[in-house]
């Protein structure tokens, strides 16, 4: 069993993200000393590295919640379908970022021009 101290060096979680886990279900310790400490064991921990895991996906935790909740079959079929609408969603992220820094790149590359004393193109007005 590990203290919450050591689950957080292990983990890399601080003792208050585990409480508030706690708080929102994802996570429980397996043992409460007489003292109210908490104490976890090694599925405990890989249970954190799961949740860690879907968090760096941006994934809610309500919806890490849910995750952690399914078995068998239906937890293939969730996970498939939230990771597919993810990546669409990332996707799109990018390609609006990717036009954004287009846009940058031109305006800079018409601010360089013109300060050089070159004329402006009409897309860099």
């Amino acid at each position: 069993m590990y203290s919450i101290s050591e689950v957080s060096k292990l983990t890399e979680l601080t003792a208050r993200t585990l409480r508030h886990y706690e708080e929102k279900g994802l996570i429980q310790p397996s043992h409460r000393g007489q003292n109210g400490y908490r104490y976890f064991s090694e599925d405990d921990i890989l249970r954190l590295t799961e949740i860690k895991k879907f968090k760096k996906m941006e994934f809610s935790l309500d919806e890490i919640k849910e995750f952690l909740n399914f078995t068998g079959a239906s937890l293939e079929s969730l996970l498939k379908e939230r990771l597919t609408t993810k990546l669409v969603s990332l996707n799109d992220e990018l390609s609006k970022i990717s036009k954004s820094r287009d846009e940058v790149k031109t305006q800079l590359d018409a601010t360089n021009d013109f300060f050089k004393g070159k004329s402006l193109a009409k897309n860099q007005r």
